[in-house]
């Protein structure tokens, strides 16, 4: 029997080293396909390497790569099933490395972290997925920290401008699912306008974190002497990043808050700080691009805007005696890059100016929206008409002017009459449109456009969301009892009264 026993255990031992080499052989086979962006041969080949060798932290890394990336080719039906692989793949090897120290643990952790922000970022912006979006970002956040420590301790390779651009897309994130939490409960305020202190304490550190990361993202892709267009990315999410940091602090100093007395005055130095911040982030998109795209114009319009709608909302609740001013971000760049050929460039800023006020805040962003439409697409109309009738009709609301009301108006009806507009764009035109119409006490006119804008979502729970954005929206208290507005209503079971 102890023979036997010998020469099965010797049998055994042969098999296992076959095993071993016929996955070692998996194993480069799957990263020669992998290096020829053949992902799914590539998955095929680690998922048996990882059934030879199932102790192999190399092969289960691998195999999370290849899954991440088919996910994000967007094979159609695997979505959730690539999820599973690819973060199976990954904490695998997070409990097969002992050690805690190892490479192939710190670059699985970083891949997880990167992975689970794009997952976070795409539920976003599914129905239903706030939750979903929540718990991937926040599992995210953590394990950017716990990569980054291990890099610190243990020297392995520093992290590179996509590492520092999705940790600052992670943090960035996180703000804007607290930001849209808080909206739901504002009654159409905005973000801030039920913010506790604590809260909004909690964003600009968010705020800051995230610009910290975007701004190592953009350093790192010029010291790796990364293509440009990275530069541009990583410079223009972190503008957008902060752009959306400016309307928590808005809706938070305009908002009639009892703590405003000991708290405004941050809150107004930190919005008046991120915008100027981002101003600078947008000219230097520009400088970087030059006029060749239309996407850097038209975000440098929308910090105008932004600026302009921060500055006369805030003078008009404050009843400010003195015109409130934004600081600009060294103008003389600007200027000195126009002069040096760099750019063509619409704008011809004295260099002695420090302060823009908000009708000149007005000016820049139409310049800047004329130039984006100029050097733009047809693809550019609809998001830039969309932009243009939000600045207008803020200021007609803020002004009571006719003149910039009819400016909205033909800017909305601008983007109904294109024929590639999407159904998100739509929706928001006409909805818009509703508002105008209600603001000019036309209610029939005013219910019309809502009823388009709600056949212009793509789903019942966009659908619903509208409604019950309309119910809380100021803007259309007239319509609330037009017999089409209480039927919208009573068909998606919704209170008119709520």
């Amino acid at each position: 029997m102890g023979r036997k026993g010998k020469h099965a255990a010797a049998g055994k031992d042969e098999l296992q080293t076959q095993d071993k080499e016929r996955g070692q052989a998996l194993l480069q086979e799957g990263e020669d396909h992998l290096e020829a962006e053949r992902c799914r041969d590539a998955l095929r080949c680690f998922d048996e390497a990882v059934s030879l060798i199932p102790t192999n932290q190399t092969a289960w890394y691998h195999r999370g790569v290849a899954a991440s990336e088919l996910w994000q080719e967007g094979q159609p039906g695997e979505h959730d099933q690539l999820v599973h692989l690819s973060c199976g793949a990954f904490r695998r090897v997070l409990e097969l490395d002992t050690s805690k120290r190892g490479e192939v643990r710190y670059l699985s952790t970083l891949a997880l972290a990167q992975f689970l922000t794009s997952v976070a970022e795409t539920a976003s912006d599914d129905d239903g997925g706030t939750h979903v979006a929540a718990q991937a970002v926040g599992e995210a956040m953590q394990l950017f920290t716990d990569a980054s420590e291990l890099q610190a301790r243990w020297g392995h390779e520093a992290f590179d401008d996509e590492a520092w651009g999705a940790w600052g897309a992670a943090l960035a994130l996180q703000l804007r699912l607290d930001v849209t939490k808080a909206e739901e409960h504002s009654c159409g305020d905005g973000a801030g306008a039920r913010a506790t202190a604590e809260e909004l304490e909690a964003a600009a550190r968010l705020c800051s974190e995230a610009a910290e990361k975007f701004s190592m993202a953009a350093a790192s892709s010029v010291a790796e002497q990364v293509d440009g267009s990275d530069d541009v990315r990583w410079l223009m999410l972190h503008a957008e990043h902060l752009l959306r940091f400016v309307e928590l602090m808005r809706s938070a100093l305009v908002a009639p808050r009892v703590d405003k007395e000991p708290h405004g005055d941050l809150w107004w130095s930190r919005a008046s700080a991120a915008w100027t911040e981002a101003l600078s982030l947008a000219v230097a998109t520009t400088q970087l691009v030059g006029s060749t795209s239309w996407e850097p114009w038209a975000l440098r319009g929308d910090v105008f805007a932004r600026g302009a709608g921060l500055l006369g909302e805030v003078a008009k609740a404050s009843s400010a005696s003195v015109p409130l001013t934004l600081r600009l971000p060294m103008s003389s760049v600007a200027t000195s890059a126009a002069a040096a050929g760099a750019i063509e460039d619409p704008f011809r800023w004295d260099a002695s100016l420090e302060h823009v006020d908000e009708q000149s805040a007005i000016s820049y962003a139409e310049v800047a929206y004329a130039e984006a439409l100029r050097c733009g697409s047809e693809e550019a109309v609809v998001p830039i008409h969309l932009q243009i009738g939000e600045m207008h009709w803020g200021i007609a609301k803020r002004r009571e002017s006719r003149e910039h009301l009819s400016t909205a108006v033909a800017a909305y009806q601008k983007v109904t009459s294109i024929k590639t507009a999407g159904s998100e764009a739509l929706a928001t035109a006409f909805y818009n449109l509703a508002c105008i119409a209600a603001s000019l006490d036309k209610p029939d006119k005013a219910t019309e456009a809502l009823q388009t804008s709600i056949q212009a979502c793509s789903s019942d729970r966009e659908r619903q969301q509208t409604l019950r954005e309309a119910l809380a929206d100021r803007d259309l208290v007239s319509v609330r009892e037009h017999p089409e507005f209480v039927a919208m209503m009573t068909r998606f079971s919704l209170n008119t009264t709520t």
